[in-house]
């Protein structure tokens, strides 16, 4: 077995993907990424704010905040205006947020030295081939896991971001169940299909 670990995490809203990265947390040596932070990085740096993480960063994404830049004040939810956000530059690139996380993981193995990285919410296919180039990249072996713990919070939404986590729940998949397979054959499918 490689001493270098890259696990992804694939589910919907509620599925406890966050709940699986905390607990590979503790097992040391590991950090957590997520194809959102950017979004995250991006929207507080752009309004000047303090960068939020863990609950206090919970409790801003659902609160409605002013995030308009000119003009009538506009109130929206942070988890909204992350959303368009994230929305907007994938619009711009598709593979903007991949490109950005993925540099991010290249330099915590080949830069930083780490042992595993923990990719807590894999939403899109392209996403997928950026873990797998830099797990390539550095000799890092690669697997993912499906979420599909129903919890409070868990919902199945008709949402760009979902579809990809729906496609396991239709084949079937349970919670904690080992997809790399399966997710393989996806990325193959669609290289063969551009």
């Amino acid at each position: 077995m490689n001493s270098k670990q890259l696990i992804g995490y694939i589910g919907v809203i509620g599925s406890g993907k966050d709940y699986r990265c905390l607990n590979d947390l503790k097992n040391g040596n590991s950090f957590k990424f997520d194809f959102s932070d950017g979004v995250r990085e991006l929207t507080f740096g752009f309004f000047g704010m303090k960068y939020l993480s863990g609950g206090e960063y919970e409790e801003w994404k659902l609160k409605e905040h002013d995030l308009s830049i000119r003009g009538k004040p506009e109130k929206i939810q942070g988890r909204k205006f992350l959303e368009n956000v994230g929305i907007t530059m994938r619009r711009y690139k598709n593979d903007f947020w991949a490109k950005y996380c993925a540099k991010k993981i290249y330099n915590f193995f080949s830069k930083e030295g780490g042992k595993i990285a923990i990719v807590n919410a894999i939403r899109y296919i392209e996403e997928v081939e950026y873990v797998l180039k830099v797990a390539n990249l550095n000799d890092v072996e690669c697997k993912f896991i499906f979420c599909d713990y129903h919890s409070e919070r868990y919902e199945i939404r008709d949402d760009d971001s979902e579809k990809f986590a729906q496609l396991f729940i239709k084949k079937g998949y349970q919670d904690g169940d080992d997809i790399t397979k399966e997710v393989l054959n996806l990325v193959e499918k669609h290289n063969h299909n551009k």
